[in-house]
């Protein structure tokens, strides 16, 4: 399994035990896709998890260009399925050690939806 499908798999599983209701994984369009799609006390919170060497690299590969992406993709996700509560990004930077144990450094409301 590639490093990002483990981390993705490895923070699903991380939500699900916190009780998050993981929404969609991997929602794709036309536009881009997101890694997760969760809800928490009345947010829906699209997250995109990075896995690089170093957790500052992953957080510095979420670029403007990334953004923007995952804007457009969450509108798409928006007017395809009705939510009535908050919106947010997070990023999940995560990487792991030599022994395998994954690290991960959360940036909640990393940006916000309506910079389009």
């Amino acid at each position: 399994m590639r490093d990002g499908a483990a981390a993705e798999d490895w923070v699903a599983a991380q939500l699900g035990a916190r009780g998050v209701e993981i929404r969609a994984r991997n929602y794709r369009c036309r536009l881009g896709e997101i890694d997760l799609v969760v809800a928490h006390q009345n947010t829906l919170i699209f997250i995109e998890v990075r896995a690089r060497k170093q957790l500052t690299r992953a957080r510095a590969s979420v670029d403007r260009h990334k953004q923007r992406k995952l804007r457009l993709t969450a509108a798409h996700f928006l007017s395809r399925f009705h939510w009535e509560g908050a919106c947010r990004f997070d990023v999940a930077a995560v990487c792991s050690d030599q022994d395998g144990n994954w690290r991960c450094d959360w940036t909640a409301d990393a940006f916000t939806i309506d910079e389009c």
